[in-house]
């Protein structure tokens, strides 16, 4: 471990096994969460105001349809159907545009926070530093979330195939989920890490992963429980306390009408998820990216070597 006492340095082009990189990620955690919380959040603004904004068209849209279709007299036509019916619509399609442009964007904040930390020993990224390294790949990251987004749309059809299976296809869909997870993730980090074209990360990720599998499924399934967890703890003070708002007023007067407080209050709500799940893809990206560099120098020994010749030239002196 090197690096100023402060701020020690975790290698992460060491060889590291299943224990050793659950343990590693947890002392990355505790040790960059904020500097990286500070990345994300300055690039991030933009995007978490218009994830409010599509939170606002959903809640405002799904609420209206709730109050005109439940509260229609026995009957009679419910009329204003339409127009909410085009708010929620709209708040779908602009929370998938934000989400397609979130998701690059943090893939590549995440991946760039840990290559920075790498290269520099532990020095700690700046949002300047992170950005001089996404924008030497702004190109290839996103021809690579392009081919994410169709390889996506193939899982999710596989996964409607699989969900009529009882009990196997739905383990089977997660499983092709948590593979897809760490191989594009590995490869994003190669694009990155050793300025690789998207064929060559892409087969870089693949054969790391198959040399060991049951590694990467396993990281990725034990530390994306911990990774919702430590979400669903971020959440915990601010659904507290929505969740009592809501009760309170369900319990004053049953009323099925949404007021303007209501709205807000469900927005913040909605959006604060939403932001949520974003932070907890760059999460995810970290534990990729340990495992890229882990699996690489057990493939490779680059470290090693590099150690061992070290030593080499210092007894010659």
């Amino acid at each position: 471990m090197k690096g100023n006492p402060s701020h020690p340095f975790n290698d992460l082009l060491e060889r590291r096994e299943f224990g050793d990189l659950l343990t590693l990620y947890f002392e990355f955690l505790k040790r960059n969460f904020k500097a990286f919380i500070q990345v994300f959040i300055r690039y991030n603004g933009l995007l978490m105001i218009g994830l409010l904004l599509s939170s606002y068209l959903l809640v405002s849209g799904f609420s209206g349809l709730f109050n005109v279709f439940g509260n229609q007299t026995m009957g009679v036509t419910p009329e204003g159907g339409e127009n909410y019916g085009a708010l929620l619509g709209f708040g779908i399609l602009l929370y998938f545009v934000i989400a397609i442009i979130a998701t690059t964007l943090n893939y590549a904040l995440a991946t760039g926070y840990i290559v920075h930390y790498q290269n520099t020993e532990g020095k700690r990224a700046g949002a300047r530093d992170v950005w001089n390294l996404i924008k030497k790949r702004i190109g290839s990251s996103l021809l690579f979330m392009l081919m994410v987004l169709v390889l996506l749309a193939v899982a999710m059809f596989i996964g409607i195939f699989l969900s009529f299976i009882p009990l196997v296809g739905p383990l089977l869909f997660y499983g092709i989920l948590f593979f897809m997870s760490a191989w594009l993730g590995m490869s994003f980090t190669a694009m990155f890490a050793h300025d690789k074209n998207l064929g060559e990360a892409l087969g870089e990720g693949w054969d790391l992963l198959f040399k060991s599998f049951w590694t990467c499924i396993g990281v990725n399934f034990i530390l994306g429980i911990l990774n919702f967890i430590l979400m669903m703890l971020l959440m915990t003070i601010p659904g507290v306390l929505i969740g009592a708002y809501a009760f309170h007023q369900f319990q004053i007067d049953g009323q099925q009408t949404v007021e303007w407080l209501d709205t807000f209050v469900f927005t913040l709500g909605v959006g604060i998820y939403l932001i949520m799940g974003i932070l907890n893809q760059s999460l995810t990206q970290w534990v990729n990216g340990m495992l890229y560099y882990a699996l690489h120098e057990k493939k490779y020994n680059t470290n090693t070597r590099r150690k061992i010749a070290l030593i080499g030239n210092q007894d010659a002196g």
